[in-house]
């Protein structure tokens, strides 16, 4: 049974965040903060094409999906927002392609999606970036034949899921 919680109209929503007494919405050319316990709108920044995956960490939303402007800032495709305000912060990797999945684990990033470079490093549908500088690290699952729609992590593994046939060279189906 559904709950009275009804924050009204948001359109074709596709990634959800939930951070102490606030539920982050991401969707059709907008994201939205509303309070947990009366629905009500805290903010909500528009974009130019859709939103498509969110991820909280601390003070920071962090957002994905196909848009270049994000409220009135530039942001291609990736954008840190102050999670309490809605005002993008400085971090800016800019990946070349649209970003499916977001995964934080520390002050790590995991970006899953449709680029072959990020943060002006080749790194193909997925990649490690710092949440504080928007650096991205070292590390390189390598080549992936297409492209990367969810990410989940368990102890030191990262897990990806998406449509591709090998990863790192080796033969993995949407799976690895």
């Amino acid at each position: 049974i559904a709950t009275s919680w009804d924050p009204g109209a948001f359109p074709s929503t596709r990634g959800l965040a939930v951070r102490g007494g606030t539920v982050y919405a991401a969707g059709a050319q907008a994201v939205a903060a509303f309070d947990a316990a009366t629905a009500s709108l805290s903010w909500r920044r528009e974009a130019e094409s859709e939103v498509m995956t969110l991820a909280v960490e601390g003070r920071r939303l962090f957002v994905g999906g196909m848009f270049s402007m994000l409220g009135v800032q530039q942001r291609h495709r990736l954008a840190a927002l102050d999670a309490t305000t809605g005002e993008a912060t400085a971090w800016d990797p800019e990946p070349s392609g649209a970003v499916n999945a977001l995964l934080m684990v520390g002050n790590t990033v995991y970006v899953g999606g449709e680029f072959w470079s990020i943060g002006g490093r080749q790194r193909s549908a997925i990649a490690a970036v710092d949440a504080t500088t928007g650096a991205v690290s070292e590390w390189d699952a390598h080549l992936v034949d297409g492209w990367v729609n969810a990410l989940a992590v368990r102890g030191s593994t990262v897990y990806v899921g998406g449509l591709f046939t090998s990863l790192g060279g080796q033969p993995r189906v949407s799976l690895a």
